[in-house]
Parts: structure tokens; C-alpha cells; sequence
């Protein structure tokens, strides 16, 4: 079930890189491979049923269909659907609900509508669940582990660096998305490109939020495993920050090497 659900987040990771423009199919290919099968999302989503794997389906076929359009109906009712299952599967995906939601407030107002109707059928479910099993309707399961917070920033950089957590430690091709955050917001007008900078801001609430729990080295697991949710983000930034800096032998060189460790 795990690897399945992975596997589908790489298929829409894939069909959402190859609509960043200047990135060659090649290349495209080439950085889902490196989502695949360089990060997280294969040694801990796919490997066991954590809430990673669903979320990163989720993120990443939203992503795409943002990207695709939503000219048609049944487009923002299916989008409205994926935002619920992500919070359904990971309470956390909020962050990332709340930053497309506003995104589409400021660009596709029309589309709200139809996208909350998909959504609803689905919220609903969740409340009258949380009602039966917990007793409230907005309780998540979660106990005592919810009261542990301090200030981000021990956590954020520990999640980024340290040596038995560091997202780049483990994959360092994601090293590539730094100049690819950048990019989206020094290039100019565009509607990948605002999305994009809509997703980064998604990417670094998500990492304030993890960095801001008492247990942000995620306990018992293999490498980086609470940014996993955020990899299919992060894919399309390492799209566009190979598009802009592997075009020579020496950045292609480095991404090759990158990709490899990772």
C-alpha cells in the first residue's frame, strides 16, 4: 500500500515537472528519479505505513492539477478531494492547504467554490470519525506529544543539517532547490512561477512547524523523516534549479554527482 501510493506521487511528480518551462524531458526524468529514489520518500514512505506516503500522493497530484488547470468542474472538485485526504492522512498538511488556498483566493477566485464542494464530503467524514472514536470533533488522536514546542530554529536546522537528520545531508541533491526557490522569485511574471512561490512559502511553514515541535527528529526512524511530506515541493524546485544551473559541464557534472550520493 505504501509503495503504491509512492509510486503514484512519483508519476505526478513527474507529469508536474515536465510543465516548469526550460526543463528538458531529459532533465525532468532525471529529477524524479532523484525524488524516487534519492530521498525520503523511498527509504521511509514507501518502506512502511507512515502517514508520509499518503500525504506526498496527495501533495503531489494537487500540485500537478494545479498546474494542469482548472478550467473544468470536476478538476476543482477532484483538487478540493486531494486537500482533504491530505489533512485526513496527516494533520500537519494544513500548512500546505491553507498556502493553496490563498493562492487560488488571489489567482482563481472562481475556482474556490468547486474546490471546497470536493472538499466537504470529505471533512465531514473526518469530524463524525473523530466524534465516534475520540469524542471531539476536532480531536486528531494525537495526546501528550502536542504540548512539546519551542522556537524553530534548534529544529529547522537540525531537520536541514544535522548528521543522522540533515534533509541535505542525506540527499544532497536537493542542494539544487535552493537556487530553484530562487530563481522563482527573482524570475518575472507567469503563473508557474507565482504558484511556484506560493509552494515555497507552503515549504518553509512546513519547516517552521516541524522545527518548532519537541520531536522533531521524528524518534525511531531512518534519516530525515518529517520533511518527507514536503519532498514532492521540492521536487519541482530541484526542476528549476537544474533547468537554470546544470546547463554546462559543470553543473551538470554536480548534479550527477549529487544525485548519485543522494
Amino acid at each position: 500500500s505504501a509503495a503504491f501510493y509512492v509510486a503514484l506521487s512519483v508519476a505526478a511528480v513527474y507529469l508536474s515537472l515536465c510543465r516548469l518551462e526550460g526543463l528538458s524531458d531529459r532533465f525532468a526524468l532525471l529529477c524524479a528519479v532523484a525524488y524516487a529514489f534519492g530521498t525520503s520518500i523511498w527509504s521511509t514512505a514507501s518502506q512502511s505505513g507512515w502517514q508520509h506516503g499518503f500525504v506526498a500522493c496527495f501533495l503531489a497530484i494537487s500540485i500537478w492539477r494545479i498546474l494542469a488547470g482548472l478550467d473544468r468542474p470536476m478538476a476543482r472538485l477532484a483538487l478540493g478531494a486531494f486537500f482533504s485526504l491530505m489533512v485526513l492522512s496527516r494533520p500537519a498538511s494544513m500548512v500546505f492547504v491553507c498556502i493553496f488556498l490563498l493562492f487560488l483566493l488571489v489567482q482563481n477566485r472562481r475556482s474556490l467554490l468547486g474546490v471546497a464542494a470536493g472538499a466537504v464530503p470529505f471533512a465531514l467524514f473526518q469530524l463524525a470519525y473523530n466524534r465516534h472514536y475520540f469524542g471531539s470533533l476536532l480531536s486528531t488522536g494525537y495526546g501528550p506529544e502536542l504540548v512539546r514546542w519551542a522556537l524553530p530554529f534548534e529544529g529547522a536546522a537540525g531537520l536541514l543539517a544535522s548528521p543522522n537528520r540533515g534533509l541535505f545531508v542525506y540527499s544532497p541533491v536537493l542542494l539544487f532547490c535552493l537556487p530553484g526557490i530562487l530563481q522563482a522569485w527573482r524570475g518575472g511574471p507567469g503563473a508557474t512561477l507565482s504558484f511556484l512561490r506560493w509552494l515555497s512559502l507552503a515549504c518553509l511553514g512546513s519547516l517552521l512547524l516541524y522545527g518548532s515541535w519537541g520531536a522533531w527528529d521524528g524518534g525511531w526512524c531512518y534519516g530525515c523523516r518529517l520533511l518527507t511530506d514536503v519532498l514532492p515541493a521540492m521536487a519541482l524546485f530541484l526542476g528549476v534549479g537544474v533547468a537554470r544551473f546544470a546547463r554546462d559541464g559543470i553543473g551538470r557534472s554536480a548534479f550527477r554527482i549529487a544525485l548519485t550520493l543522494s
